[in-house]
């Protein structure tokens, strides 16, 4: 999760690798290794968590919010493109949020 979170693009790797990882594995918020990556705009590390992991992009938090949504609120582009081209939905509302082109210019963090 932490590596996730910071960027530790070799710890990653070697976690996953190496078995030690369950990419999708959530907090008792339901923030998995990608909600975390998304939300602090680690790219690579979102990379390597759909690549070599086979994260979930869709696998939202317990209150509805998607990894999509969370790079969309925070300003990551380069995050969104990656969750989209790893096949995120970014059409999903989460219920009591707006649609993520809408968070995209919001900062807040939940």
């Amino acid at each position: 999760f932490l590596a996730a979170e910071c960027g530790h693009t070799d710890a990653l790797g070697i976690l996953i690798t190496e078995g030690k990882a369950d990419v999708n594995k959530a907090n008792k918020r339901g923030t998995t290794p990608c909600c975390a990556a998304a939300l602090t705009g680690q790219a690579d590390a979102i990379r390597i968590l759909i690549t070599e992991g086979k994260a979930d992009v869709n696998k939202a938090k317990t209150d509805g919010v998607t990894p999509c949504f969370m790079a969309a609120q925070s300003g990551h582009a380069n995050v969104l493109r990656i969750l989209i081209t790893g096949r995120s939905r970014c059409e999903q509302d989460p219920g009591h949020r707006s649609h993520p082109v809408f968070q995209s210019g919001s900062k807040r963090t939940y």
